[in-house]
């Protein structure tokens, strides 16, 4: 999903490897931190599995919340409200390429669901702005 969406969408890609920069020199270092956050994003979406963060509404708003906050500190720049829903776009592409087998209803929650994760986190994000912005 992530290289696919900084394929989409090269304004995310610099957001997503402005932090990095000084380890994304060349092509193969720039592959190795987007990996990297791949990988963190992996294990954001298991660990509400694991903790079964799934079944509680209000834990889970939290945990995107939370989530949202840290992504005010990635990055100088504030992040486009667009990139939001372009990531969501992006997961459900993935879905429908990658797992055909996914049955339409399969597809409307899953879309439900990365839209609930997008709003809560962007609540988040925003919220942070606006807190570092007073200070």
């Amino acid at each position: 999903v992530i290289h696919r969406i900084c394929k989409r969408n090269d304004g995310i890609r610099c957001a997503m490897l402005t932090q990095n920069a000084q380890h994304a020199e060349s092509a193969a270092e720039e592959d190795f931190v987007l990996s990297n956050i791949a990988d963190r994003i992996s294990q954001f979406f298991h660990q509400l599995i694991e903790d079964d963060v799934l079944l509680n509404t209000v834990e889970l708003k939290k945990c995107c919340y939370d989530l949202g906050r840290q992504h005010s500190a990635y990055s100088k720049k504030q992040f486009k409200i667009s990139f939001w829903e372009e990531f969501t776009l992006t997961m459900m592409d993935v879905l429908e390429q990658n797992y055909p087998q996914t049955t339409k209803e399969e597809q409307k929650a899953w879309l439900h669901f990365q839209r609930f994760v997008n709003e809560n986190m962007l609540d988040g994000y925003l919220d942070a702005l606006s807190y570092n912005n007073k200070k």
